[in-house]
């Protein structure tokens, strides 16, 4: 892995109730022979490898690769999962009280 610019750990709890881990980063932005900014996106479990996520210029790959975590995150809430309330204030269902 290389570095990391942003990361997170927390606990979720699945539809069935199942409390675990999800585990979220950013790599540093690189550029490649054609120009292209590519921001490589940790998300595990749901991501099962890095993926690249090209952008304009590294601001914006590092835009749409939070842009990438919030949809997979929203989707999962939105078929009953949880996650603190302190990662996503705005989820007015489906939030798990903080231990």
């Amino acid at each position: 892995m290389k570095t990391l610019i942003a990361s997170h750990i927390f606990s979720a709890i699945n539809p069935q109730g199942e409390k675990f881990e999800i585990s979220i980063g950013l790599e540093i932005p690189a550029k490649d022979h054609e120009g292209i900014w590519w921001c490589p996106v940790h998300l595990s479990p749901f991501l099962n490898k890095v993926r690249p996520i090209a952008g304009g210029d590294s601001f914006q790959s590092i835009c749409l690769s939070i842009a990438l975590i919030r949809s997979v995150i929203d989707d999962f809430v939105e078929k009953g999962g949880q996650v603190p309330s302190s990662f996503h204030s705005s989820y007015p269902m489906g939030v798990m009280s903080e231990d």
